[in-house]
This record gives C-alpha cells, structure tokens and sequence, in this order.
C-alpha cells in the first residue's frame, strides 16, 4: 500500500513547489500532474487489486461486456480497436475517471489540493477500482455539474444523459437540477437549523416515495426487475461508518464556513446514510451525493469564519482524519487495494 503513500507525498510536494501564489493556470498544471500520477497508479494496477478488477479484465478479453450499459460498451469497443489488452483497458478507464474528477475538481473547488487529497484518503480514489462503470457516471455527473453551476442547462442534461450511459444509477444526476434552484441563505441562526434538520426532510420524502420511484425505476431499466425478486437488496447493511463520516462532515461544513452551494448534495448523503441501513440497495445513490465532500472539505479549509488559530486546528484535524481514516480502510483491505502490485511487472 505504500505506494499510494508515496503518490499522494508526490503531489503535495509538487503542489508546495507549483503553487504559491494561488493562480489559477498554475492549478490547472498541477490537476494535470495530479491526473497522470493517480491514472498510472489505478491504470496499472494487477487484475487482483480492486474487487471487481479481474471481472472486467476477463469480460474484455473475452468479448463478454455485452450486459453492460452502450456506453461502456461502446468504451470496449473503442480499445478494442488498437488492442486486446486489458491491462490497456484498465489504463484507459482509470484516466477516463480521473481525468473527469479532477477536471471538475479543477472547475469547482476553492481548494485543488485539498479536493485531490480528499478525493484520494476518503476512499472515493479506491471506490473507482471495483465500481468501474459507476464512477465514470460519476465523473461525468460532477462535470456536468460544473455546467449547470454556470447556469449551462443544455450541456448538463446532455451529460447527465451521457452519464446513464455508463451506469443507470447516474438518473439520480436529474436531482441537481432543482437542487440548482434551492437558494439556501447562510445568515441567522434559523438558516443554519433548516440546513441542519434538510437531510431528515430528504429522509422522509424518500421513504414515502421510495416504492413508487422503486417502480417507475424498473418501468424505464427492465433488466433490473430480477432484483426485486432478490431479498438481499432490501436487507439492511451496517454503514455507521458511513453515517458518522458524512454526518460529521455534512456539520462542520454547515457550522464552518458561509458557503451553501453543496448542503443540498450533502444533506442527501446524509439522508441516503441513514436509509441503506435499512434499505441496502440504496448505497450505490449515496456515492453521486457524498462525493461533494471533496469540494464541501475544500470551503471548510479555506474557512473565513474562523481566527488563524482555529483554522489551523481544522486543517491539522482534516488532515490527520483522512490520513487515518485511508490508512485504517486500507489495513481492513476494503475494496480489495491494500496490497498494491503493477500489472507490469
């Protein structure tokens, strides 16, 4: 594991180095550093590294992607025109999703950095190493955020569509649009409790409706009708982990800084959280919602509602929180990338 280690030491020297004086174009410099060293890591990576990795490997091989979704479909196809390698494959896919993230990292953080780190020692970077196809949805989902955060509408639906392409779960991505029209003040103290008590209002919604949208989810995607007939996907899982991180960061964003642009994502991470303790099938909603934590940990560093001091306290405390908690998923061996080798040699 120490590579990934050794990777993220890379990119904050670099960064030291690079950026000193917060220009813009030297951000972009480093997202780009950023995106060739995190896509050799995850590109390069042995097919026993990552859960689902060896899956897709041999399904590219063989031909056998045909239950997937056209556009990953249509991504097969397009490598299989220059080789049938699959460690090629896995290159092309990781700076796929990469590339997305850390553009949009580029285009809306306040804080690269930070988000990249975030990104990274969160577990999001190792989540993309099982769910391949999800988190280019993913990444597509946070591009075509950053077009309707500039009020871009055309270029965010056309790539929230292309995001279902990808993974059907990306529909959710429709949910910013009216997240996009929700001004939320961040004056008085009786804004902050209608942010705080937002992803109980979110909970509530979503348990009403949960079976109608249940259905109407199948009416549009038949092929995952053969769920409803497998009980384990509405069995609950243990996620307090999940529920105390996004909690703990959903608060201190709503507390520590006067920016509102991501409560509505967080909220419903929070929310969704709560519900896949009960509903498991939901967790794979949750991660188009608590991947805004990148750029929610990214305002809360750059806070300006607290003195020198205390924001120094902050950092220290979000830095030694995402060091500890990647360095205690990876001795658990979550997702199957602990124990790192390259497919190369």
């Amino acid at each position: 594991m120490e590579v990934y280690y050794i990777g993220l030491f890379f990119l904050t020297i670099l960064w030291l180095i690079m950026v000193r004086n917060g220009e813009k174009e030297k951000h972009g410099r480093w997202c780009l550093c950023a995106w060739i060293v995190l896509s050799t890591i995850e590109g390069l990576r042995s097919f026993d590294i990552g859960t689902d990795t060896s899956m897709y490997a041999y399904l590219f091989a063989t031909d056998g992607m045909d239950s997937f979704e056209a556009g990953f479909q249509l991504l097969g196809q397009f490598v299989h025109l220059f080789t049938n390698d699959p460690s090629f494959f896995l290159l092309v896919i990781s700076l796929v999703t990469n590339g997305l993230v850390i553009f949009s990292i580029y285009k809306i953080s306040s804080q690269p950095y930070i988000s990249v780190f975030c990104y990274v020692t969160l577990y999001y970077y190792f989540q993309s190493f099982n769910a391949m196809r999800q988190y280019i949805a993913i990444g597509v989902i946070l591009v075509a955020y950053s077009f309707l955060r500039q009020r871009h509408f055309i270029k965010y639906l056309l790539g929230t569509f292309v995001a279902i392409l990808f993974h059907n779960s990306a529909i959710v991505g429709f949910l910013f649009l009216p997240y996009h029209f929700i001004k939320i003040s961040n004056k008085g103290s009786l804004n902050i409790l209608k942010s705080l008590i937002f992803p109980f209002i979110i909970g509530g919604v979503v348990t009403i409706s949960f079976n109608f949208g249940l259905n109407f989810l199948v009416t549009i995607f038949p092929k995952y009708a053969v769920y409803l007939q497998m009980a384990d996907y509405f069995e609950g899982i243990d996620v307090v982990q999940q529920i105390v991180i996004n909690s703990a960061i959903f608060l201190a964003y709503i507390l520590f800084t006067d920016n509102r642009e991501f409560t509505l994502p967080l909220g419903t991470a929070v929310a969704l959280s709560f519900m896949i303790s009960s509903v498991g099938m939901l967790a794979r909603f949750v991660w188009f919602f608590d991947i805004f934590s990148i750029f929610a940990i990214a305002e809360i560093w750059n806070t300006r509602l607290l003195e020198v001091r205390s924001k120094l306290l902050i950092r220290f405390a979000i830095f030694l929180s995402c060091i500890s908690f990647m360095t205690y998923y990876l001795s658990m061996n979550v997702m199957r990338v602990a124990n790192y080798s390259f497919s190369i040699f």
